[in-house]
């Protein structure tokens, strides 16, 4: 699966398109291929650890200190359900979403 992916902080061209594992669906959740995702201004602020002021230790703490803790950013997408897991109710395979994937990230991928 391709992903758009920071190893480190810095500029827009630290971020590349990269292979990254295809996530699993867990009981009572759903991969979703993604069709578009948001590029925010949280995000180009987390990938150039540009926080505000009085924020930056507490953002390093949150995001990673030394890179994102996150390889792949992003936190608002819309798609089509690809894997419906065990106990996951109220979607199907081929169902239209949108949604948000807050802290944890990855949105910025082909599956999330």
């Amino acid at each position: 699966m391709r992903a758009a992916t920071n190893d480190r902080y810095g500029p827009p061209d630290v971020a590349r398109v990269t292979d990254v594992p295809k996530p699993r669906v867990r009981d009572g959740q759903v991969v979703v291929r993604v069709e578009a995702t948001a590029v925010t201004s949280a995000d180009a602020r987390i990938r150039g650890a540009n926080f505000p002021a009085g924020f930056a230790v507490v953002s390093r703490l949150l995001f990673g200190i030394r890179r994102p803790r996150r390889r792949v950013l992003g936190s608002a997408f819309s798609g089509v359900v690809a894997e419906v897991g065990a106990k996951a109710e109220g979607h199907a395979v081929g169902d239209e979403v949108c949604g948000m994937v807050g802290f944890a990230m990855g949105a910025h991928a082909e599956y999330v």
